[in-house]
């Protein structure tokens, strides 16, 4: 709460938050003001002595609300349905606020100020206060003989504030401080909910531009090589504790020629020619009739 008044952010918001409150203040009691004057005129000696007695009873006559009344009956243009329905003791509050009648110094002439939302309304209630006026005066005093009621001057209409500028500079200033010490409060209080790193981006009107991650090749550990196709070209050194035949069966480097041989053999269809050349092989041997058959049948299958 005390870090509010130490911000110079919060009296730059209440100076401007008063001054606005306080021309919508004005703006919105601003109204047109018609002002005329009259003059009572005492004819009888009588009528003179009581002078002021006179004066008094019309001012009070003017702000009553039998002549608000009676007003409206002589011009039912000037009503206002929803102040007809307002009770006695608040129409009586609203006609003094619209229409004041006011003694002009030590004379016995009085100013009627009426108030109106254009200037035709103010000056039509202006004049007709006056016509009632001068129409009242008459049932409480001989017009003919005592007094007369005379137009100094025509009405004058000025646009104006209706309102007390005091008043309305302290109202805006109660409601001006209040309005900053909460919107302050409120700043502040969604400042320190946010996430440190939020906060950061959102004061931030910089970009930078972000450096895109390295792409490592990926390791395959388990990847195997293709296995090498077997040769018997060049040999690897032996290692030296393997043991070592005395004789050798088979020389090594005739290993490639009986494979080669092999698959020829496999592969390899007997001709009709090779098939004669081997039987007659076969006959000069002596060897019974039941291996001879044997042979045969191995030849033909091609497993010999």
């Amino acid at each position: 709460m005390k870090e509010i008044f130490k911000l110079k952010k919060f009296y730059i918001l209440l100076i401007f938050t008063i001054a606005l409150i306080f021309l919508a203040l004005v703006n919105s009691n601003r109204s047109y003001k018609s002002q005329e004057e009259i003059m009572i005129i005492f004819k009888s000696e009588k009528a003179s002595q009581n002078s002021d007695q006179i004066l008094g009873n019309l001012e009070v006559i003017v702000k009553s609300l039998s002549f608000y009344n009676r007003m409206l009956l002589d011009n039912p243009n000037l009503g206002n349905a929803k102040i007809m329905e307002l009770p006695d003791y608040k129409k009586k509050k609203y006609w003094n606020e619209e229409v004041n009648i006011e003694k002009i110094r030590e004379s016995s002439s009085f100013k009627i100020t009426a108030l109106g939302e254009n200037q035709y309304a103010a000056e039509t209630l202006n004049a007709q206060t006056v016509k009632s006026l001068i129409g009242v005066a008459g049932t409480f005093y001989d017009i003919q003989n005592d007094i007369d009621i005379r137009i100094i001057d025509k009405p004058i209409t000025k646009l104006s504030f209706s309102g007390s500028y005091l008043y309305s500079f302290i109202e805006s200033l109660i409601l001006g401080f209040v309005l900053a010490f909460l919107l302050s409060y409120f700043v502040i209080l969604s400042g320190k909910n946010k996430p440190k790193k939020q906060a950061e981006t959102a004061l931030s009107w910089t970009y930078k531009k972000e450096k895109a991650p390295e792409i490592m090749p990926e390791e395959k550990p388990w990847q195997i090589s293709k296995t090498p196709k077997m040769s018997f070209g060049k040999k690897a050194a032996a290692p030296d504790n393997l043991p070592i035949a005395e004789n050798e069966i088979f020389p090594i480097s005739k290993v490639d020629e009986i494979i080669e041989t092999e698959s020829v053999v496999l592969t390899h269809e007997a001709t009709k020619e090779e098939v004669k050349e081997r039987i007659e092989k076969l006959s000069n041997k002596r060897i019974s009739s039941e291996e001879a058959k044997e042979r045969l049948n191995k030849l033909l299958a091609g497993k010999i």
